[in-house]
């Protein structure tokens, strides 16, 4: 029993770090990823080989060319490839095929993320005590407000899309009963709205409504339609009625409406130098800002706000968009054999590929993403890919059986 606890306090540890990308506390000065460390003490009696070598290769090559050949920044290298190697260790390793490890983790990992919706919800009516938590719970000086546990709204945004997507999918997959499924469409509606993020509330509302239309067919149509309606009449309810104050999503939407620096004008300026720049950045020994320096739509070095057009500019059309499919073709076809018999398959699958995707779309409009170390689309990638594994919907190659009997740390397993 009190092994057991043992797991779970470090597995909240570690998963705490991932979840909410924290990675040099001010207080400790040390990187947060040796939290994983003391799990691989308890190494699964499964775990055998790398199964996720490839993956863990492909990685770690992309982000040494974007970040050392490309920006010159050796320490987001090493920090980047740290985060990343740490979780590949913790699934490879401590998950193994353990079922009831990956259900703990899960159900760990989406707690936090639920933490951090409270803790936004507190900022929305107590801001100075909220920032004060959000601090220590951190490590380090928050940004922006409000926001749950995380600096900025950015890097909120992509708890809010992962919760929302994963909390919805799992209750509508699981096929709980109806008044269960309104209550977690309600919970995501309430986070999407105070949370201040319109692209999560995009990436929420495509991911969900292609599931419904695979899952219900014609019933999922007519859902889709309620919903929408539903939506649209709370949501002029909420404008007629200021609530959540000035701090929501339809006064951000407004206010980024009279921006002159929207999503649409820089991906528009970023393809241009793109086209400029045909071969990628690291072959004309240039950075970002020496080729926006002049350009108005990027004062003072700002990007276009797009994970993938960023990374292209930088390694070019063919060499970019080369290691984009290497690393996404392989979960985006397994992902559409998911959705064409989606009642076929176990319902935390659909749950996790769904989160994943959300994550993926959200990097459209945003920096962070899964070769920025961003902690939910790292979790999500390797939870998804272990999880097709597990089920054989991606290429997997058998470990050999051993003959010769090993023991470990790993008798009081969860």
């Amino acid at each position: 029993m009190y092994k057991k606890a043992l797991l779970l306090v470090l597995m909240t540890a570690y998963l705490y770090t991932l979840a909410f990308s924290i990675f040099m506390p001010d207080a400790f000065r040390i990187p947060a990823v040796i939290t994983v460390f003391p799990l691989l003490l308890f190494k699964h009696p499964s775990a055998k080989g790398f199964e996720y070598s490839k993956e863990l290769i492909l990685c770690i090559a992309a982000v040494f060319l974007y970040n050392v050949v490309g920006m010159n920044d050796f320490p987001g290298f090493f920090a980047t490839s740290m985060v990343i190697g740490a979780c590949f260790l913790y699934f490879n390793y401590f998950i193994g095929s353990s079922k009831t490890r990956l259900h703990a983790t899960l159900a760990i990992f989406a707690t936090l993320l639920f933490a951090s919706m409270v803790v936004m919800v507190f900022d929305h009516y107590s801001p100075t005590a909220a920032d004060q938590l959000r601090s220590k719970l951190l490590g380090e000086q928050v940004k922006q407000s409000p926001a749950g546990i995380a600096t900025t709204q950015f890097t909120f945004g992509y708890q809010v899309v992962s919760f929302t997507t994963f909390l919805f999918l799992t209750v509508l997959a699981y096929r709980r009963h109806l008044f269960v499924q309104i209550i977690g469409f309600l919970v995501c509606l309430v986070c999407l709205y105070l949370g201040m993020n319109r692209s999560a509330f995009v990436c929420f509302s495509a991911i969900s409504g292609i599931y419904i239309l695979a899952a219900f067919r014609f019933k999922g149509l007519l859902l889709i339609i309620a919903t929408v309606a539903f939506t649209i009449a709370v949501s002029n309810y909420a404008a007629d009625n200021n609530l959540g104050g000035k701090d929501n999503i339809l006064s951000k939407n407004r206010a980024k409406e009279a921006n002159d620096f929207n999503r649409e004008d820089l991906s528009a300026e970023n393809l241009k130098i793109i086209g400029d720049y045909p071969f990628g950045l690291i072959f004309y020994n240039k950075k970002w800002e020496d080729v926006v320096y002049k350009n108005p739509r990027f004062p003072a070095g700002l990007s276009s706000h797009n994970a993938y057009l960023m990374f292209i500019t930088y390694l070019g059309p063919i060499v970019g968009t080369g290691m984009l499919l290497m690393l996404y073709l392989p979960l985006a076809s397994a992902g559409v054999r998911l959705i064409r018999r989606p009642a076929e398959h176990e319902p935390l699958l659909i749950a996790t590929l769904g989160a994943f995707l959300a994550l993926s779309l959200n990097a459209l409009s945003h920096n962070g993403w899964l070769l920025n170390a961003d902690g939910p689309s790292v979790f999500f990638f390797f939870c998804l890919l272990h999880l097709l594994r597990e089920h054989k919907l991606v290429e997997h190659k058998q470990p050999q059986q051993q003959t010769k009997p090993t023991y470990t740390l790993t008798e009081f397993a969860v």
